[in-house]
């Protein structure tokens, strides 16, 4: 009986302007059944790896990864996510 959960690794969090991207990888003894990001299912190539692209909100955003293996058992990790700061830019104008 399978009791080790599956391993979610994030290789790297980039915020570029207004866009986030996570890289990861996701491990088992057993084999991966799913991926989730937010509840939604994001592909994973055969080794694991996967990329995800999002919008960046100005307040920032964390996203919720959540990995199952064949024998039903799930990790879950929350990866937050901020804009640069060089993207709080105001103009303003003279009265």
């Amino acid at each position: 009986m399978d009791n080790q959960a599956p391993l979610i690794d994030i290789a790297t969090e980039l915020s570029s302007d207004k866009q986030g991207v996570i890289k990861g990888r996701v491990t088992d003894n057993v084999g991966i059944a799913e991926v989730t990001l937010d509840g939604q299912t994001i592909p994973i190539d055969k080794k694991g790896n996967f990329i995800y692209r999002t919008f960046i909100p100005p307040n920032g955003l964390t996203l919720t990864i959540e990995a199952f293996d064949l024998a039903g058992l799930s990790s879950v990790i929350n990866v937050p996510l901020q804009r640069n700061a060089s993207d709080t830019n105001t103009i303003a104008f003279d009265p």
